[in-house]
């Protein structure tokens, strides 16, 4: 005995795959039904199981247009933050960190000549420990300077906003 396809309308789809009438006609929209019968619209389960699988792997137009609409939103949000000086590009921040890292390895580096040279001249241990603890604190100042000094956004930033801003 050959095993035939049966038919079903959208309520016994709806009870067979767990799934709302009024949804799983909206999904049926473009299909064609193999038979009607009066009101009554008739499917194959493997059509309408073809038409589901395709609707979830593509997505449907709302949940596509839901999920652009939050992707533009936070997309404003960003730009937002960044005119008001709540975000800076990461090219800025990369910058400014070279710069203060750069410092603060030449002071570093420069330490051990004048450690050197004052160790040889020192009357004492306590001598050679409080220049050392004078030039690793001027080192760490000037690293902070540096630092309060770059707080501020730079002026190629702002010309950056102010063109963005005639640019759209």
């Amino acid at each position: 005995m050959a095993l035939t396809a049966t038919e079903w309308t959208v309520s016994g789809l709806s009870v067979e795959l767990g799934l709302d009438r009024r949804t799983l006609g909206k999904y049926l929209k473009g299909v064609k039904p193999i038979r009607e019968a009066g009101k009554s619209k008739y499917y194959y389960m493997a059509q309408v199981v073809q038409v589901l699988r395709g609707a979830t792997e593509a997505g449907s137009y709302e949940e596509e247009r839901t999920r652009l609409t939050k992707a533009q939103a936070d997309h404003e949000e960003l730009k937002v933050s960044e005119y008001r000086g709540d975000l800076i590009p990461s090219g800025v921040v990369s910058q400014l960190w070279g710069d203060m890292v750069g410092a603060m390895r030449a002071r570093l580096l420069a330490l051990p000549p004048r450690l050197a040279n004052k160790a040889i001249a020192a009357t004492g241990l306590r001598e050679i420990e409080d220049f050392a603890r004078t030039e690793v604190y001027a080192a760490l100042t000037e690293l902070a300077e540096h630092a309060e000094d770059s707080a501020d956004i730079p002026a190629d930033l702002e010309t950056d906003r102010a063109a963005a801003q005639i640019n759209g």
